[in-house]
């Protein structure tokens, strides 16, 4: 029951610093599109993924694929949009994908990424940390369990940002998971 509460409190927190982390940006077209998720799997279904969600988010140009049984939790489009992405929860597991317009920052890509993976590593047991370029993942151990967080960000400077948070009681199912859901998002901005 304590775990069930702690995650809650915690699936919150991130809903509550999504929707204020408002991120603006267009298609380049000038119009702003809309975000949708589809229920269906992906004609090309990462292994052991059948059955699974496929997450689109036309707005930010980017899907994510996760394994059956991911539900999502936040359905008000504006709030999608605002916050630039998607939670989804499983049996304790929560996966929390969003981008972010990092357009005017002055770092490049590569900087924007090894500082994220910094700043996600400083204050828990580390257990992975890497940063190949524009690209990076920190897995950390704290008290409300494994983290496990993955960093992209495109030539274009739109930070792609997939967070996956599981209870201890889940790291041996869900380890392997989450670096297959990493390996799944595509972006085209």
């Amino acid at each position: 029951m304590k775990k069930i509460f702690l995650m809650t409190i915690v699936a919150l927190c991130w809903l509550m610093m999504g929707s204020c982390s408002k991120g603006s940006s267009n298609n380049g077209s000038g119009s702003k599109d809309s975000c949708s998720e589809s229920a269906e799997v992906a004609e090309a279904t990462a292994p052991g993924f059948e059955n699974g969600v496929t997450y689109e988010n036309e707005f930010w140009g980017f899907s994510v694929q996760l394994p059956a049984g991911f539900a999502p939790q936040n359905n008000d489009k504006q709030m999608e949009k605002e916050r630039g992405g998607k939670l989804y929860l499983s049996a304790g597991k929560m996966v929390d994908m969003q981008a972010f317009d990092a357009t005017t920052s002055v770092l490049s890509p590569e900087e924007i990424v090894a500082n994220d993976i910094e700043f996600a590593t400083s204050s828990s047991e580390v257990l992975e940390k890497k940063v190949e370029g524009a690209k990076g993942v920190a897995k950390i151990k704290d008290d409300f369990g494994y983290r496990a967080y993955f960093y992209q960000v495109s030539p274009a400077k739109i930070k792609y940002v997939i967070a996956c948070t599981y209870p201890l009681d889940k790291k041996q199912d869900f380890d392997n998971e989450v670096d297959k859901i990493a390996n799944t998002l595509k972006f085209t901005k």
